[in-house]
């Protein structure tokens, strides 16, 4: 079965078309037979069995790697519930089209990805997810994360672990994307996809990301083993400070494992608004010659935008929570830059920083 997949490899890669019969052979048994360059069943053979002596399987599949500084886009709390019109939201047309015209290498979509209740008929409905954000352009770009409207009603997000399924393996270098969490590099970064939901199983309820929990200590370990790496990324739904919401404790427990690593971005949704803070201490303080995480909310992505009800917490340099939109983010080597592109064809918050290092 194994030689067989080969030939089929071949075939595929090359769309040469194997003789009736053909076997192929180890690499000692080609060149015993002598087959000359000008001998294309002989040459085949030969590349065939060279394949064999460098292993039977394939390595596990990478996230692509863009030829120049990837460009990301990200946003949440995208799609309005199909079955319920009458509460509102209709921008996640007009966020797709945008994230169409950026053309990114890749999407961060931040949870809350389908409301009201993310089931899978929610998703691939005709007034759902699948028909704005779900179009190929931008499924085939999307390393998502869940958000709690995944949980709603769904037990283990199972709506959005069915519509990402194929997102989540090709994403997912490393970790449990079978449970919302998961590493990969993308140039010479290093990205996070989490779960502040961890481990939801009621719609109301959350248990806390804690120290003890397997998504924390699969974070430490990974963070220690790419303890060399200059520039790292997660991403999640849940903001850790606040503009419209509390403060998240939920989260702190991995907010503080990045911080302890020297961590350089995280990117959130959750609050249907856009805020970006400057580097903060792990207590929620503005650091020191920014020496601290710099955190970015980013829930514009259609469903609705609420506006605020208190003054701009410690940290705050910008918010806007009147427009739909996406973040425009640069990765570059040693540092990025990131703009808020609303759906109106205004930019706006442009800002590039270095790497915490």
């Amino acid at each position: 079965m194994a030689e067989r997949s080969k030939a089929h490899a071949w075939k595929a890669c090359r769309g040469f078309t194997l003789p009736r019969g053909f076997e192929p052979l180890s690499l000692r048994q080609a060149l015993s037979r002598g087959a000359g360059v000008s001998d294309m069943v002989g040459v085949t053979r030969i590349l065939l069995a060279l394949v064999s002596a460098l292993g039977s399987h394939p390595p596990a599949p990478a996230v692509a790697q863009p030829a120049r500084d990837p460009v990301l886009v990200v946003v949440g709390d995208i799609a309005p519930d199909p079955f319920r019109p009458w509460l509102g939201g209709q921008d996640d047309l007009a966020t797709a089209e945008l994230v169409d015209r950026l053309a990114p290498d890749r999407v961060l979509p931040l949870g809350d990805n389908q409301y009201e209740f993310g089931k899978i008929e929610a998703f691939t409905h005709a007034q759902g997810y699948a028909q704005s954000w779900g179009r190929q352009s931008i499924y085939d770009r999307s390393c998502p994360v869940p958000g709690n409207h995944e949980y709603w009603t769904t037990p283990g997000a199972a709506g959005f672990q069915t519509y990402f399924a194929r997102r989540l393996r090709d994403c997912a270098q490393t970790g449990r994307p079978d449970l919302g969490w998961y590493a990969y590099d993308l140039g010479s970064w290093r990205l996070y996809a989490l779960n502040t939901d961890c481990g939801r199983t009621s719609p109301y309820t959350s248990p806390p990301c804690d120290a003890a929990s397997a998504q924390v200590r699969w974070l430490q370990r990974d963070l220690q083993a790419h303890a060399g790496r200059r520039c790292i990324l997660a991403y999640w739904h849940h903001q850790r400070w606040g503009s419209y919401f509390p403060d998240d404790r939920n989260v702190r427990f991995i907010w503080n494992a990045l911080n302890h690593v020297h961590a350089d971005l995280v990117l959130a949704g959750h609050e249907h608004s856009y805020a970006r803070f400057t580097a903060m201490t792990w207590d929620g303080h503005v650091a020191a010659r920014g020496r601290g995480i710099r955190q970015i909310v980013v829930g514009t992505g259609g469903r609705s935008v609420l506006p605020f009800t208190d003054p701009p917490r410690e940290g705050t340099r910008h918010r806007d929570d009147r427009h739909f939109g996406v973040l425009r983010l640069t990765l570059r080597d040693g540092g990025w830059s990131s703009a808020f592109h609303r759906v109106d064809g205004t930019v706006d918050d442009s800002v590039a920083a270095g790497c915490w290092t």
